[in-house]
């Protein structure tokens, strides 16, 4: 993917969240926050914590 695709994908979602209401769209950004941290940002501070012992 190029970065004129990214732009562009991002404005569309930018632009259907602006149509959510607000009770939906914190639902779907609840979800995609934990997927996110799930599968990226947890793993990241979990191979950190694991590799300074719990310090």
């Amino acid at each position: 993917m190029d970065r004129s695709f990214l732009c562009s994908w991002a404005k569309g979602f930018e632009n259907g969240l602006n149509e959510l209401d607000k009770d939906s769209r914190s639902c779907l950004l609840q979800q995609c926050a934990k997927a996110c941290a799930d599968t990226g940002v947890l793993i990241s501070y979990q191979k950190l914590y694991k590799k300074v012992n719990g310090d």
